[in-house]
């Protein structure tokens, strides 16, 4: 099988990224995108990143999503390669990168914009491939 369930053991993946760092640490692949419990994500989500990399080896994966908070819409993101303007379901990048620039470690393991302070340390050593089709919905 391709996809693994894995549960933490107790519940500090409630909040902050302590769940993130423990998929991250269980990865056996090339490559690492997050989905998370206020993620809904079109069938050919893992498709879209698939095709990023296959045109761009070695690159960030970025593809395009909905961003909604509770019931207004805050547009299609992201809508810049930078911190405050992506989402963490946009992308995705090689394991070996993520665990490189130890993401979601111990000193971002409480911090709210990891995953943006993440893409942005990414963008700066990987090219970015995008596919422009929304593929996903942040409630």
């Amino acid at each position: 099988n391709r996809i693994e369930y894995h549960e933490l053991p107790r519940a500090e993946g409630c909040w902050g990224n302590v769940a993130r760092a423990f998929g991250l640490e269980r990865s056996e692949g090339d490559y690492v995108c997050w989905v998370n419990h206020d993620n809904l994500i079109y069938p050919d989500y893992l498709r879209s990143h698939v095709r990023n990399i296959q045109r761009r080896p070695g690159c960030l994966s970025v593809v395009d999503i909905q961003l909604w908070r509770e019931v207004r819409y805050y547009g299609r993101f992201p809508r810049a390669y930078r911190c405050s303007k992506i989402d963490l379901l946009c992308y995705a990048l090689p394991v070996e990168i993520a665990r490189d620039l130890d993401a979601f470690g111990p000193p971002t393991e409480r911090l709210y914009a990891a995953d943006g302070r993440l893409f942005d340390a990414a963008a700066r050593i990987l090219p970015i491939q995008h596919q422009h089709r929304i593929v996903g919905v942040h409630f």
